[in-house]
């Protein structure tokens, strides 16, 4: 019976819940690439800190990169640091492990751009997919990026 309910919500194209939500943020952890390939993130979890170096690609040659931290304890926040500028630090404002799959939300109300950082991932059908979103805190100026598992090899 089992079988049939997974195969049926599987077809219908409804999430599929993760079995056993990792500790932490975990979850971000590995490469994950736009369709294109020209977008890029690639995220390492040690002691609680999750590490991650972002790249953007144009020709095969990387034309931007940023570190970005990821800490949960004590404080919640993330940060970022494109190459030739200061790091910015954005205040965890949301977190959320759901039948849906994870999020983390991140704010910054006295940044230029983005003010708004959001990450959800979540596993369907069509597999293990990640979505990062920026935005103004007003919610203008919206930009989202679609990845997927960087492809092995």
């Amino acid at each position: 019976m089992i079988k049939y309910i997974a195969a049926a919500l599987a077809l219908s194209g409804c999430a599929v819940a993760p079995s056993a939500p990792p500790e932490g943020v975990n979850w971000l952890d590995g490469c994950w690439q736009s369709d294109d390939g020209r977008f890029k993130e690639v995220w390492t979890t040690q002691d609680g800190v999750s590490k991650g170096e972002g790249t953007v690609m144009r020709a095969g040659q990387i034309i931007s990169s940023e570190e970005m931290t990821i800490q949960q304890v004590p404080d919640f926040y993330f940060e970022a640091t494109p190459t030739g500028s200061a790091t910015t630090r954005f205040e965890g404002v949301s977190r959320d492990v759901s039948e849906a799959g994870w999020s983390l939300g991140f704010s910054s109300a006295s940044h230029d751009y983005p003010q708004i950082i959001n990450y959800v991932r979540t596993v369907d059908q069509s597999g293990d997919r990640l979505m990062a979103s920026i935005s103004l805190s007003d919610g203008t100026k919206y930009r989202a990026f679609e990845y997927r598992r960087c492809p092995k090899g």
